[in-house]
């Protein structure tokens, strides 16, 4: 959350995303930022959203392509389709793996997983995001 410090001798009103809001005299901690920041007001400290996840693909033919997920330490898999998502590592399809529809996976992957492979799926689509550590 985003704090604003005013320097001001009175309140200002600011406006926020739905409705006006009033910013008194010392720090004020706010759901939002700011658009315009009014005179005498500074933004004094705020924690950005960041995500650490990369998006590799977003998937709906099936079965897909291979995606190489080699440099990355972590995996996610988000089957956002209606039936279970199978799928496979560095074309051994002997071993699939299953995510429930709906379902995500988080795959610790340290190099093993060299590349991917969603086998099936049902109708929708599977994301795939890596993240490096």
């Amino acid at each position: 959350m985003p704090t604003y410090t005013s320097e001001r001798d009175g309140n200002v009103r600011v406006k926020g995303p739905t409705r006006y809001y009033t910013i008194v005299p010392g720090a004020n901690e706010l759901s939002f930022y700011l658009q315009t920041i009014p005179t005498n007001v500074t933004l004094t400290s705020h924690l950005p959203q960041v995500n650490p996840y990369v998006k590799v693909a977003d998937i709906s033919d099936f079965p897909s392509s291979d995606y190489e997920v080699y440099p990355y330490d972590s995996i996610i898999v988000n089957n956002m389709t209606d039936a279970v998502c199978t799928l496979y590592a560095n074309d051994d399809d002997g071993n699939l793996i299953e995510v429930p529809a709906g379902g995500t996976m988080t795959i610790d992957n340290k190099q093993d997983w060299g590349i991917l492979t969603v086998d099936s799926a049902g109708s929708g689509t599977v994301s795939v995001w890596g993240m490096t550590e």
